[in-house]
């Protein structure tokens, strides 16, 4: 009698462990559904991504290389002067360029400590990246497709790219 009252307690409590395992695995279910869910609106509109789920499906999507599993987000914003700053100088020296100071606090501290060696006009005309800027692309960052002619023509000075290919 006493084995079969022990049998009860024990089925009891495995029914109400498995219960609440259940339980668990609907609510992770519903979770992972929901970030698919946004993860696959995501994957058609334009913009930053919304989170993680959203930027590592475009990325599947788009068959780009997943460097980090879960991916890490782009910056949220970006900060871009209004006008023109002066051209940067090179040290005769050593060949690297100072750039004089823009008009946001946060991005004149991280001009101090950086000293390419050439120009953005240079880097360009040197086919940068072997010249896969200048090829149509589909941004997983945006969502967007942009074509190399006129992302440069707003983007940078038009003697800069006068007579490369693009």
């Amino acid at each position: 009698e006493k084995a079969l009252e022990l049998a009860e307690t024990l089925l009891t409590i495995y029914k109400s462990a498995a219960d609440a395992e259940a339980k668990q695995t609907a609510i992770k279910k519903k979770k992972s559904e929901a970030a698919a869910e946004e993860a696959s609106s995501a994957e058609s509109s334009e913009g930053l991504p919304s989170n993680t789920a959203a930027y590592k499906a475009r990325l599947i999507t788009q068959k780009k290389e997943l460097y980090k599993d879960p991916p890490a987000l782009p910056p949220s914003h970006i900060l871009i002067e209004e006008t023109w700053v002066k051209s940067p100088k090179r040290d005769n020296r050593t060949g690297e360029l100072t750039f004089p100071p823009g008009q946001y606090e946060e991005t004149n501290k991280l001009l101090k400590e950086f000293r390419p060696n050439r120009t953005p006009e240079e880097i360009l005309r040197s086919g940068c990246f072997g010249g896969t800027y200048f090829r149509p692309i589909v941004s997983a960052v945006t969502n967007r497709r942009y074509v190399p002619s006129e992302v440069l023509k707003d983007t940078v000075l038009t003697e800069w790219i006068e007579g490369l290919d693009v």
